[in-house]
């Protein structure tokens, strides 16, 4: 079952975001717990924001935060992406399918003109990528780090 996130999640949704955390690129920096709950709550309560989750036997196993924007440049909103996260033990089957059409049809429900999902955590890029292809996303470029400090 997927539905709209409250901050009563919130408990949760902070254990597996320091899974993904503790697993991604971002493991390198200290994960600051208060300014994470922080974030949670923002995109809870935005209007412009979105957070979705995912439950199964009554326990949270993933979820889905985005939001909408105006393009820089010209008369289009696009719907973005903050983070896909799913527990480890449930990422081979339809949680992910199921989380990211909440996230399309919440998007058309903001009036958006185009969607962008993208992976910025270095985990399993090759597999996440053609699910995306598979949902009809197209890859339009890469996406280069370096840490300066």
């Amino acid at each position: 079952m997927i539905r709209v996130a409250t901050e009563d999640d919130i408990p949760r949704m902070l254990e597996l975001g320091r899974q993904l955390h503790d697993e991604s690129r971002f493991s390198v920096y200290p994960l600051n717990e208060q300014r994470t709950i922080d974030f949670f709550k923002m995109v809870i309560n935005g209007g412009s924001t979105c957070a979705f989750v995912s439950i199964q036997k009554g326990e949270i196993v993933g979820g889905f935060m985005g939001g909408v924007a105006d393009h820089w440049s010209c008369d289009l909103i696009t719907a973005f992406d903050y983070s896909l996260f799913i527990d480890k033990a449930h990422r081979n089957g339809t949680t992910a399918i199921k989380l990211i059409v909440a996230f399309e049809t919440w998007a058309e429900e903001m009036n958006a003109d185009e969607l962008s999902i993208g992976i910025t955590t270095g985990v399993n890029t090759e597999g996440i990528t053609r699910l995306y292809e598979s949902l009809g996303y197209k890859q339009v470029g890469p996406m280069f780090t370096r840490r300066i400090f």
